[in-house]
């Protein structure tokens, strides 16, 4: 069973404003963007206090095409957390809901991201539409996402399901593998929205743990975490499921981009946003296919609008269109974050992504932690992996990690010491709710 492979596209054409018969181009798509732009950029420099000053010296005269969007500046998280309450473009009182997100070890102020209601119910399109690529009504969607206070993720993703008549169970985070499980069997859900290691530790605990639960298990879609492909392969295997990625980001009101049945990258939900690739360090935009920096701009936000957004994330936008037949640009798989990694020298480092892609490959591997010490060489790297039902050895996490050649290459030359443990997730385990991230700690000596 499919659905129209221009599901995406009619929902942005409508955007656009196309009349009857009239054909979504890539022409047509930039000259609506270009309105769009033009009209925020006078929106954010007239009502927000940030954006007055930091967009002061750049008219809307100067922006003639979509190109022309690379002369503004960057909005960074830097700016978010300096500028607070002034990066809005309307009054507190019109704010509905503010979510503050993880600094990241950083310290100063936090980074808050204002949503007003209108705000919010363009999260619930966003959600609305993703879910319409994989979803049907009358099917269950068990939700394991934060949903308990009003607005949240959980909350709103239950909203949009609603509205194509498809029973949300909502469910949360926090609770055990056994909780869990027994909440998918109790309801016979076709389809589980969740974090990537949380549906990976389901699934692992299933198998291993209680194979005789029945479930009627489809589909599951996985967000709000880079998305392993070793996970992917996991669950498919586990549960002969499809598996389907969402990109999005709190910043961005949790839109972004979501896979098609194909499953060969994000496709973009260019009627209310710009992506840009840029180099992370230069800044300057990459050439067509390559890797670099995504650079969002929103185009629909009344509340707390970014401009050149840096998000931090590592990926591509894939320069062939899809198999599906979609005009829509494609976003590829997130290689990893611009800080979300231990870098050893201008050449080499290691990603939370690259490490996910070989840990998990490890028999009932749910989750791990990393720590980097020392600040000169040799260093020293402390991995600790849990494991379902098992301890795996030392031995046997290192030569897993020597498949990656630059470990394998530091290893073999002495400039990194390495530090393997694993340890068995108990019956009663319960994935952290936590971000993901390895620890860069500075200190003398071997831990």
């Amino acid at each position: 069973m499919g659905r129209p492979r221009s599901s995406l596209d009619e929902w942005v054409r409508g955007k656009v404003g196309l009349g009857p018969g009239e054909e979504l181009t890539r022409e047509k798509l930039a000259d609506y963007q270009l309105g769009k732009l033009r009209a925020l950029v006078d929106y954010v420099s007239r009502h927000s206090p940030f954006y007055r000053r930091h967009l002061q010296g750049y008219p809307l005269t100067a922006l003639n095409s979509l190109d022309d969007l690379a002369e503004l500046p960057f909005t960074t998280e830097e700016d978010l957390r300096a500028a607070g309450l002034k990066m809005l473009c309307v009054s507190q009182s019109r704010i509905n809901r503010i979510v503050t997100l993880d600094t990241s070890g950083t310290t100063g102020r936090p980074k808050r991201i204002c949503f007003t209601p209108a705000d919010q119910a363009l999260t619930v399109e966003f959600f609305q539409q993703g879910l319409a690529t994989f979803t049907w009504p009358g099917e269950k969607v068990l939700i394991l996402l934060p949903g308990e206070r009003p607005g949240s993720i959980g909350d709103l993703l239950a909203r949009a399901m609603q509205n194509l008549g498809v029973v949300p169970i909502p469910f949360g985070v926090g609770h055990s593998l056994a909780e869990m499980l027994a909440k998918l069997a109790e309801t016979q859900a076709q389809v589980i929205i969740g974090i990537p290691v949380h549906v990976l530790a389901l699934a692992r605990y299933h198998r291993l743990w209680e194979p005789e639960k029945t479930i009627n298990l489809k589909r599951v879609l996985l967000t709000t975490d880079y998305v392993a492909q070793a996970v992917v392969e996991v669950l498919q295997d586990s549960w002969q499921c499809e598996v389907f990625r969402y990109y999005g980001m709190t910043e961005m009101g949790y839109g972004g981009g979501i896979e098609c049945r194909r499953h060969e990258g994000y496709h973009l939900y260019e009627g209310d946003f710009l992506f840009e690739i840029v180099d992370p360090v230069r800044g300057t935009r990459v050439p067509a296919g390559a890797w670099g920096e995504v650079v969002v701009t929103t185009l629909t936000r009344n509340g707390m609008p970014l401009v050149r957004y840096r998000t931090g994330d590592i990926a591509r936008l894939l320069p062939e269109p899809c198999p599906c037949g979609s005009v829509l640009a494609r976003l590829g798989p997130v290689k990893r974050r611009v800080k979300g990694w231990i870098r050893v020298d201008d050449e080499t480092g290691f990603s939370i992504g690259e490490l996910d892609e070989i840990l998990f490959t490890l028999p009932g591997v749910v989750d791990f932690m990393v720590w980097r010490y020392g600040a000169a060489e040799p260093f020293w790297l402390e991995i600790e992996v849990e494991a379902i039902d098992r301890a795996l050895s030392p031995g046997q996490i290192r030569r897993a990690l020597e498949t990656h050649p630059a470990m394998q290459s530091l290893l073999a030359q002495g400039r990194l010491q390495l530090t393997a443990r694993g340890i068995p997730a108990p019956a009663c385990y319960r994935p952290k709710t936590g971000k993901r991230r390895m620890e860069v700690r500075v200190t003398r000596g071997q831990p």
